[in-house]
């Protein structure tokens, strides 16, 4: 798999990272996971910024899903603003078709905040 790694700075601080991979190569799913990231608690504009250098980068590569886990609070409140819906379980949350779904603008960056994964395990995302 090709993981990729976003990491958020401020004035040349690590503020978190977050781990995605875009679809296997070759497959017909055409789903991008985030596996991972880390923030400090409740630090959801750092995550949501994160997400929406993930949904820009995903689009480019022509997927038209995004999926996370994600157990805390604050980051499903921050997803749900940005369109993310649950998904096969009560922790797994998808985005897909965001460009109908948000505004032009709403894929810049400095707009953003936030997300969030625990895994890259199909059985918690509820793909096979």
């Amino acid at each position: 798999l090709d993981y990729r790694i976003v990491v958020a700075t401020s004035n040349g601080t690590p503020r978190g990272f977050l781990v995605w991979r875009p679809a296997p190569a070759g497959a017909a799913e055409t789903r991008a996971v985030i596996a991972d990231f880390l923030v400090a608690k409740d630090d959801a504009r750092t995550l949501q910024e994160m997400v929406a250098c993930v949904l820009i980068d995903a689009d480019d590569a022509g997927i038209d899903a995004v999926a996370t886990i994600t157990t805390q609070p604050f980051a499903v409140a921050a997803l749900k603003p940005l369109g993310f819906v649950a998904g096969g379980s009560h922790n797994a949350w998808v985005i897909a078709h965001w460009k109908q779904t948000l505004p032009a603008n709403a894929l810049d960056p400095t707009q953003w905040h936030m997300c969030m994964g625990d895994s890259d395990g199909d059985i918690w995302t509820g793909a096979m």
